[in-house]
């Protein structure tokens, strides 16, 4: 069981790190990048002359996009699944530790009742 465990919390902490590094990704760390990339691509349209220039620009921003909620989708599709799992070790691992924590305090119990129990049956027989 011991290997269980700790083969089940190295597994957790490899989806928690693996998590961690899928959200850092997407931290924006150089907002004026982002900025100045919008102003790049307005610019770009502005200069456009051509109507059928500007459709095909809208297209293929609309399949870029397109591309990149699919991206999304699928990196957020493996961020649940790892969750899932993560909560079941965890629930697993909660449930391991009550069974054991209640199967010790009935332990005790049980060894509280027969020291006592024994110590009332020696009072009964000598008092005899």
């Amino acid at each position: 069981m011991r290997y269980i465990r700790r083969f089940l919390i190295f597994i957790s902490l490899v989806l928690f790190f693996r998590l961690f590094a899928q959200i850092f990704n997407e931290i924006d760390l150089i907002p004026n990048y982002t900025i100045t990339f919008v102003d790049e691509e307005i610019s770009q349209v502005d200069r456009f002359q051509n109507l059928n220039e500007s459709k095909e620009y809208s297209k293929s921003q609309i399949y870029k996009y397109q591309k990149i909620n699919k991206e999304r989708s699928d990196t957020a599709n493996s961020q649940l699944m790892m969750i899932v799992v993560l909560v079941i070790i965890q629930l697993f691992f909660y449930f391991l530790t009550t069974e054991k924590a209640q199967s010790k305090i009935l332990n005790a119990q049980t060894k509280i009742l027969k020291q006592k129990f024994s110590a009332e049956i020696r009072t009964f027989a000598d008092s005899k």
